[in-house]
């Protein structure tokens, strides 16, 4: 990965055309907050931002109007990337931009200091410029304290979500695009920016612990952080984008890109309170204004002559001594001489402790609901992250586009193309708790490079599913009682290539050698379970018959069903596709669908067998069937 991307000059104009944005204060506030003073910002200079990221390779760049910031987990230490010394004098600054607003001024002044008293023997004003520097610090600690003061609960729960999860995951704080038709690109960058950099840093640790690694499969949720977006119309993008994850609902600050592409709908739920400590301490500020106005009156009919001059007779002085009474303190020369203001004297001494203990309360309470906001999080995300994954596999172009459309009239959005297998992956989305990935296998049959049972084996391998169906067309072997479009789910898959040829020198014996094997019980118990609410194609069971030969004649049928009085079809995958899932561990079953018999071969009723096999495996899925992993399954 190259160290910098970007020259100065377009970091430059890109931080310009942040600025320029619509909505540029709430940008600039997202990807260079706040420090705990208030006073400073935590990041540095926008353009010095971007230049820094660009050359940590954390800036996705794809042009001045479109381009990304990629955040490292704040929570989660991480190995930096190795740069020039000149560089890393910049990232240092970007990284601690706050602590050099307050260090740097302070410092300056008293090495002045030092120079003017050394050099000009100007003691006076060296003193003054020590005098300027800690009023400078003393400012900054006293911005502290009442920037903590005010801020102090006013996050709405999905903003507090927002920033605690980017504590722990990869994050997204700004985005800039000016093509909404754009974002979709920009996003797929993002993924494969962000993968390409934990992929590095996992090769780079295994490197360096002596051992070495191959495939890295990223499952890190990208929290992306909406206020960081420039536009309405750009958000509204982002929100609507596949594999996108809305835990607070639209409009909400907080939006996850899901790794390969998950994603869940959710409605919006949000929770917002007024803290109580913050009104308390208005109330205790009202109050020490007020007193002095209920104190004045009773100190000058109480006063008697030269007593006058000590007492609270105006407001300026019942104020000074009633607020250091609240720091249970004396004021020189200030002596109360009526009975009003040394009772509101003693009541204002307890609200010192009242207000230590509410502000404790406060904070354990704001704790709390902060944990409880990111309970709230954890709950809506524990379905999404832990979700279970089905692999359908496909072979035919017809079975691959039948199963993407089913599955689209669904979740409504198109699948994503996942490149980062030996096949491509197509990530469906979550259907009831289930994310769904297609795969298509290179060619038919079980034996060639690209067919079954080496496309099932590379697919469990990069996707660990936790269910495996494969779906498609196959040959009917009873017209009688079957018609086209008719749905055949396995109760057993017969491999009968491999036989044992015998023979006296004139007829030649077969002798079954080939495995005969029934499927994972709990994915035929689902089938069934879903004929409940399947409305379509009839559904049938019985034994299919695999083997890789395709049949276009009446004398092979007939033998066929002779021989294997109990079979119901034949088709070519089964067993490559079985002898894959069962040597992973992976529960299988077939789905297919009849799109002939035989005889007589054509395509006429491919495409509606593909569509009815499909729509009862996506349906099977829609209703909840494999929701539940088959490590948590009762029984």
């Amino acid at each position: 990965m190259a160290l910098t991307q970007t020259t100065w000059a377009d970091c430059r104009r890109a931080a310009r055309a942040v600025r320029r944005s619509t909505r540029a204060p709430e940008v600039v506030n997202t990807i260079r907050p706040r420090d705990v003073t208030g006073l400073a910002r935590s990041r540095g200079p926008l353009a010095l931002l971007l230049y820094v990221a660009g050359a940590e390779g954390r800036l996705v760049w794809h042009g001045q109007d479109s381009f990304a910031v990629l955040e490292p987990p704040a929570a989660i230490a991480q190995p930096q990337v190795a740069l020039r010394a000149w560089l890393s004098m910049l990232r240092i600054l970007d990284r601690h931009w706050g602590r050099v607003v307050f260090t740097v001024p302070p410092t300056m002044l008293l090495l002045f200091a030092i120079v003017v008293a050394a050099a000009w023997s100007a003691v006076l004003a060296a003193l003054m410029l020590v005098l300027v520097a800690m009023l400078y610090v003393v400012s900054v600690m006293l911005s502290q304290l009442v920037y903590q003061l005010v801020t102090a609960g006013r996050q709405p729960m999905d903003r507090a979500a927002t920033l605690s999860m980017a504590s722990g995951h990869w994050s997204l704080p700004l985005l800039h695009e000016a093509g909404d038709d754009r974002v979709g690109v920009l996003l797929d960058l993002v993924r494969d920016r962000l993968k390409r950099l934990i992929t590095t840093q996992i090769h780079d640790i295994a490197v360096q612990s002596g051992g070495r690694t191959r495939d890295v499969e990223v499952v890190d949720t990208l929290v992306c952080q909406v206020k960081g977006i420039t536009t309405d119309s750009a958000r509204r993008a982002v929100e609507s984008a596949a594999g996108v994850h809305l835990p607070f609902g639209p409009g909400a600050e907080l939006v996850l890109l899901m790794a390969d592409g998950r994603q869940r709908d959710q409605e919006e739920k949000r929770t917002e309170h007024v803290p109580f400590f913050r009104l308390y301490c208005l109330a205790v500020v009202a109050v020490m204004f007020i007193v002095p106005l209920m104190v004045i009156g009773d100190e000058r009919s109480s006063c008697g002559g030269s007593t006058c001059g000590s007492a609270l007779t105006s407001y300026g002085k019942a104020l000074h001594w009633l607020a250091f009474q609240f720091f249970w303190q004396d004021v020189p020369g200030l002596v109360p001489s009526g009975s009003t203001a040394v009772t509101f004297g003693l009541i204002i001494h307890f609200l010192l402790p009242m207000t230590a203990i509410v502000g404790i309360t406060a904070a354990r309470n704001q704790i709390r609901a902060h944990k409880a906001a990111l309970d709230v999080v954890e709950a809506r995300m524990r379905p999404v992250l832990t979700a279970t994954r089905v692999l359908i596999m496909t072979v035919t172009p017809p079975e691959r586009r039948a199963v993407l459309a089913a599955a689209e009239e669904i979740t409504k959005k198109p699948a994503i193309r996942n490149f980062s297998g030996v096949f491509t992956t197509y990530d469906v989305g979550m259907i009831a708790g289930t994310e769904v990935c297609v795969v298509q296998a290179g060619e038919q049959g079980p034996n060639a490079p690209g067919g079954a049972i080496v496309a099932t084996g590379s697919a469990i391998r990069h996707l660990e599913p936790d269910y495996a169906v494969i779906a498609g067309i196959c040959c009917g072997l009873r017209p009688e009682t079957q018609k086209a479009g008719d749905i055949l789910v396995s109760q057993r898959v017969h491999d009968i290539d491999h036989v044992r040829l015998t023979g006296d020198g004139t007829d030649i014996v077969e002798w079954d050698r080939g495995e005969n094997l029934q499927p994972n019980s709990t994915l035929l118990s689902r089938c069934h379970a879903t004929e409940e609410s399947w409305v379509g194609a009839a559904v049938d069971y019985g034994e299919i018959l695999s083997w890789n030969k395709l049949v276009n004649s009446e004398q092979v049928v007939t033998k066929l069903r002779k021989r294997y009085q109990r079979a119901v079809a034949c088709e070519m995958e089964g067993a490559g596709f079985h002898a894959s899932a069962r040597h992973a561990g992976v529960p299988w079953i077939l789905v297919k669908a009849i799109s002939d018999f035989g005889v007589d071969k054509t395509d006429e009723h491919q495409a509606e067998a593909a569509c009815n096999a499909a729509r009862f495996v996506i349906h099977m899925v829609e209703i909840g069937a494999l929701r539940t992993p088959p490590g948590d399954l009762l029984g």
